[in-house]
């Protein structure tokens, strides 16, 4: 991945009013629209449409060809003689010009706040903290700000907190002032982790970008724009602490995934909370974005109690839900130089983004997909999650510092008994950065049983195998040999994947899956 560079940028949006740029106190969605034109439209094209919709640019990213557009008043009449009267007609009307690509509404979504708990927390920063490395890691916090809570500081949590960029997309300055409370409990979780050791480090810097209002309230245009000028200010990881319930489907013009993607290409991550409502995010019908988003630059985060127990609120899904952190009563600063606890994803993933941050101090570049790999493969692995989280297990910074130095672009299988090193499990879940997983001629006509439980493919890898009739894969037991996250590919060449009359599909398949001389049988 190449390095990130700290570049001072703010949404310089274009306006043809005087209207600030960036400014949606309001609920702005029945006149507010994303579009996406296709590559080499040009702007007088575009000028045309606008006229035609009745509409002024609001903002625009050119590098992904996304705008946001705003309507300026119902009823109107396009040039065809069509009379327009809601923000329904616009969208359909936008699609049906021959150089817009797609478009799609301008929703909200919300904070989600659950009753605070008692003052008592088997949280301790200590569990998570080490000392600081070398590099500096960048965190961009999209929430609702931050207040001055230093005075908070206790001698078991830091609160002397520092930013050196913010933005406030609500109000539309400089000053991101948390007025709702939730982004200063979260700011103050990740602190409280990554400079518990004193002298505190200073490798890790922050970025607060408020988002949402004092109602918790945002714009999806508010988090577009706020995500899309942390990366382009550098940011290695972006926290994400909140969720939207919506339905996915990879053929969803999502303005979202676009910024997502787009910084994938930097090696940003991702960190997004799982969601509180207690269902399984698996079922895209009724998930949670972003963290169910199927990106290797997004790891989801699932909240479980202090006995490692999933809690009652949280998501969860063997696809979709990449570990879990304690979410339990997490004590944070609140707005009036106290401690307040409080449960929910929103905690966990700001667990996972203070010890993210931690193992990309140890990284020459930050790796957003190495930083991923290393604190899922290398979580505390724990039986009752087998079944509902992808990692299986809940975030461990020691484990995760050792795996992200344990990086092989290639493998070779030498055993065929599951569990050890050597064996395809091994190579999957113990290595970090593994693109192509050979198998060697001792192997050969040998089969490969996957035990205990299915195979879950997290990442981006290749199995290889030496011969059609001597590689051999096969479950020997009641379920799939392989799981195929939804952030995963996974190619499969010159090989058999033997089928178990005791399961009911030998893949399982949530991502992308490529065959080349495969035999299933």
């Amino acid at each position: 991945m190449k390095q990130i560079f700290l570049i001072a940028a703010f949404g310089l949006l274009f306006m043809s009013s005087k209207t600030k740029a960036n400014v949606i106190v309001n609920d702005t969605s029945a006149y507010q629209f994303f579009i996406q034109y296709e590559i080499g439209t040009p702007l007088d094209t575009l000028m045309a449409y606008l006229t035609d919709l009745n509409s002024i640019k609001i903002w625009g990213a050119d590098d992904l060809n996304l705008e946001l557009w705003q309507v300026q008043g119902y009823p109107f009449v396009t040039s065809s003689g069509q009379t327009i009267n809601n923000i329904y007609e616009v969208i359909r009307t936008s699609k049906a010009k021959t150089k817009i690509s797609d478009a799609t509404f301008n929703t909200s979504l919300a904070i989600e706040n659950l009753v605070p708990g008692p003052p008592t927390t088997c949280f301790d920063p200590t569990d998570f903290s080490i000392v600081q490395g070398s590099n500096t890691v960048k965190i961009s916090i999209l929430d609702t700000g931050i207040s001055d809570i230093s005075d908070n500081t206790t001698s078991n949590y830091n609160y002397n907190f520092s930013y050196v960029s913010g933005y406030d997309y609500v109000e539309n300055d400089a000053i991101p002032d948390d007025d709702q409370g939730h982004g200063s409990h979260i700011a103050g979780i990740i602190n409280s982790i990554v400079k518990d050791i004193s002298p505190a480090g200073t490798s890790v810097v922050f970025d607060i970008r408020k988002t949402h209002d004092a109602n918790g309230q945002a714009m999806m245009s508010n988090v577009v724009i706020a995500l899309h000028d942390a990366i382009e200010s550098g940011a290695n990881i972006v926290n994400m602490s909140f969720g939207v319930p919506d339905t996915f489907n990879v053929g969803r013009f999502f303005p979202l995934r676009l910024i997502i993607q787009s910084g994938q290409e930097d090696g940003v991550l991702i960190i997004a909370a799982g969601g509180n409502e207690g269902i399984n995010n698996d079922n895209y019908f009724n998930t949670v974005i972003p963290s169910s988003f199927p990106d290797v630059n997004v790891m989801a985060v699932g909240a479980v109690e202090c006995d490692g127990d999933l809690t009652s609120f949280t998501n969860f899904g063997r696809a979709t839900v990449d570990v879990t952190a304690l979410g339990i009563d997490i004590p944070g600063p609140d707005l009036s130089n106290g401690i307040k606890y409080a449960s929910g994803t929103s905690q966990s993933t700001a667990i996972a983004t203070g010890v993210a941050a931690l193992l990309g101090t140890y990284q020459s570049t930050f790796d957003g997909e190495l930083t991923k790999c290393a604190l899922t493969n290398g979580s505390a692995k724990l039986p009752q999650l087998s079944n509902f989280i992808t990692s299986r297990g809940k975030i461990s910074t020691a484990t995760g510092l050792s795996m992200q130095s344990n990086v092989q672009a290639s493998y070779m299988v030498t055993d065929t008994i599951d569990h050890v090193p050597g064996s395809l499990r091994h190579a999957i879940e113990n290595i970090c950065g593994v693109e192509q997983i050979f198998f060697a001629n001792s192997t050969a006509d040998r089969t490969i049983l996957i035990s205990d439980r299915e195979l879950r493919i997290d990442s981006e890898v290749a199995l290889i195998g030496s011969d059609i009739n001597s590689t051999k894969i096969k479950s020997d037991g009641n379920f799939s040999a392989i799981l195929v996250a939804n952030s995963a590919e996974l190619s499969l060449e010159t090989m058999q994947i033997i089928r178990n009359a005791l399961a009911m599909t030998t893949i399982i398949s949530y991502g992308r899956v490529f065959f080349a001389d495969v035999l299933i049988k």
